[in-house]
This record gives structure tokens, C-alpha cells and sequence, in this order.
């Protein structure tokens, strides 16, 4: 007797001298989630955002909901419930925000990747998280979505630059659970770098970019 797994019913059957087999492989326990964890996509330094966790009807009553923010964030109130009040980190802390249900002794685990940054745009990873180095530089991407190459700019929002120092230094490419799948270092001062992505699967990555001052973040799909 197992609770949760994966087991094979096999039956035999002989008939005027001919043994045939049968099997069916059946599954026990309850399925892993199709709904997402519900929440905002980007979040603006120290803002306060609620996530939760909708659960199909079908679903056991689950006996605990256990949350994980990223490093700098802060959960206010709400852990143990399926919904969370939060507080985001500085820019750049962002990461998955994750929930661990608990039903009938079994655990799921559940996430949700949330940028921190400055982006005018609306639930959706920003293509630019601006700093707050009064939008000198603006970094930008082309081809995006992109297949074997990308190109990776910084490019200068006015004639007088304070700092011209910019240049790419370090790249990072991430999946959504920050996990990094590249990375890249250049000795030339370059406001522009190519890089190669032949060798990534298609996916939603994070292109985190070092320019000598500061790190700054661009969504690539690779197709």
C-alpha cells in the first residue's frame, strides 16, 4: 500500500492455451497545480502587493499554505493562509515568490517570478528596469524575440551624461526562478555586446546586465 506514487496493475490471462497480459499504470495522490500563483508580475521598490494561491474545486481542503518571499522582501501578514500581504526589496531583488500547500499529508509546491524595478509597465515583466540614476542610460534588446543572436545595447537618454564610465561589463541571463543559464564577462568598454543564445531553449529569460555602475534587467524570449 503506497499514498502517493505511481503503481502498474498487471493481469494475466490465458485462454485454450494462448497467456495474453494486460497493464494499467494508475496514479494516487492528488495532481500538481494548474493555477498559477495570483499576483503582480513586476513590483516597484518597497511597494506592497498581495498573492495568493486559487486552488481547483476539486482540490482537498488543504491544512496549511507555507510562503517563501525573495531576499529584502517581507510578508506582513497572511502566512498560513492562501493569501499574502507583502512588502517588495530594493531594485533588483526580485525572484519567485513560492507557496508550499499542504493537503492530506502531501505537499505541493507552487511560484511565481516577480521583477522589482521601475517599468511604467502593468503586470507584466518590464523590457527596462530604470534606475535611479535620473534615466541616463536605457538598456534595450533587438531582435526580441529572438532565435541565435541577440544584440544588447545601452543606450544614452541625453547629450549630458554625469557618469560616462557605462559600458558592458558583466551579462547574466536567468530563468524565471533565477536560476542562471549564462554568463558572460568583457574586458572591452563596449555599449554594445552580441550574444549567443543558440544553445538556450525557448523560453521567457531575465538579462541581467552590469554597466559598471549598477545592474540592470531586459525580458528575452528566445523562440
Amino acid at each position: 500500500m503506497i499514498s502517493e506514487g505511481t503503481v502498474t496493475i498487471t493481469a494475466t490471462i490465458t485462454q485454450c492455451g494462448t497467456t495474453v497480459l494486460k497493464t494499467k499504470t494508475v496514479t494516487m495522490g492528488f495532481p500538481y497545480f494548474f493555477n498559477p500563483v495570483n499576483g503582480a508580475d513586476t513590483a516597484t521598490p518597497y511597494g506592497h502587493y498581495t498573492f495568493s494561491q486559487p486552488l481547483p474545486w476539486t482540490y482537498p481542503t488543504p491544512s496549511d499554505y507555507y510562503w517563501r518571499v525573495p531576499s529584502g522582501w517581507t510578508i506582513l501578514f497572511g502566512q498560513g493562509t492562501s493569501h499574502i500581504y507583502v512588502e517588495a526589496g530594493p531594485v533588483g531583488s526580485g525572484g519567485p515568490v513560492e507557496v508550499d500547500v499542504t493537503a492530506c499529508g502531501l505537499t505541493r509546491l507552487n511560484h511565481k517570478y516577480v521583477a522589482v524595478g521601475y517599468s511604467n509597465c502593468n503586470g507584466c515583466i518590464p523590457d527596462v528596469i530604470n534606475p535611479s540614476d535620473g534615466e541616463e542610460m536605457k538598456l534595450k534588446i533587438s531582435p526580441n524575440p529572438a532565435h541565435n543572436t541577440a544584440m544588447l545595447t545601452l543606450a544614452p537618454t541625453t547629450n549630458k551624461l554625469k557618469n560616462r564610465s557605462y559600458s558592458i561589463q558583466q551579462i547574466k541571463i536567468s530563468d524565471k526562478m533565477g536560476s542562471i543559464k549564462k554568463q558572460m564577462s568583457f574586458k572591452t568598454k563596449e555599449l554594445s555586446q552580441s550574444i549567443y543564445i543558440g544553445d538556450l531553449l525557448p523560453y521567457i529569460y531575465v538579462v541581467s546586465v552590469y554597466d559598471g555602475q549598477i545592474w540592470r534587467n531586459i525580458k528575452l524570449i528566445v523562440q
